[in-house]
């Protein structure tokens, strides 16, 4: 007679909505052997904690990869929005979990999904100057030109902080440098001959130049989202 592994599986929780359930904590953990034997026992797979977490948005912070492909498969709903009104991809973003984000992409994620504060992915992945992340968005054509609370875009996110690098990218894909937040700040006051097309190798090079001294001044101007922690799961 074949014998069959054990799965150790937590036991259910009979306690009401917004508390951990069984899939919950054994999501917290990555134990998929265990998520996928409750799965198959018929639980609920979107239930919340207090947080508003779902064991999507658990194995998405984790970037248990396997998990993730795991419930989505399951019918996991990507769309669940937490207390913070963050998805299961702003936090895989966050915290540069690229596979994770690319399954979640392929289950049907909209990246252009905003938060409390409204941050689209993007804003997220250039906050944290996850550059891997910033490439994955643009190229499931997220919008470039969506604005958070602050009138932020991605750009003024990422130029606050510094990011070279992410800017460079985000100016290659065609946001444009003009847009001004609430505090009527833009990137680049833009000489005529930059006004239309992408951005030439002596734009790039003229906000290398100005470093540190550009990013302060946004910094100063801006409304302070630039420099929040608005991904955090609660």
């Amino acid at each position: 007679m074949n014998e069959q592994a054990v799965v150790h599986v937590p036991a259910p929780s009979r306690r009401g909505p917004g508390h951990q359930t069984a899939l919950h904590r054994a999501a917290t953990v990555g134990n998929s052997d265990a998520m996928a034997a409750l799965i198959q026992g018929g639980c609920a797979v979107d239930l919340q904690d207090r947080d508003g977490n779902t064991a999507l948005h658990e194995v998405s912070w984790h970037g248990f990869s396997q998990c993730v492909k795991l419930l989505v498969k399951a019918g996991a709903d990507v769309h669940v929005r937490n207390k913070a009104g963050n998805t299961a991809l702003h936090l895989a973003c966050q915290n540069a979990h690229a596979q994770t984000a690319r399954l979640l992409l392929l289950g049907g994620s909209t990246p252009d999904t905003k938060n409390n504060v409204s941050d689209t992915c993007l804003h997220v992945a250039a906050r944290y100057n996850n550059q891997t992340l910033v490439k994955i968005l643009l190229s499931s054509l997220c919008s470039v030109t969506e604005r958070n609370q602050g009138g932020d875009t991605a750009l003024h996110v990422a130029a606050a902080l510094n990011h070279k690098k992410t800017v460079q990218l985000l100016l290659e894909a065609g946001t444009d440098g003009k847009i001004r937040n609430n505090m009527n700040t833009a990137l680049f006051p833009l000489p005529a001959d930059h006004a239309s097309g992408p951005p030439s190798q002596a734009l790039l090079t003229l906000w290398q130049l100005r470093g540190a001294g550009q990013s302060q001044q946004l910094c100063r101007l801006s409304t302070g989202s630039s420099q929040s922690v608005s991904a955090t799961r609660t």
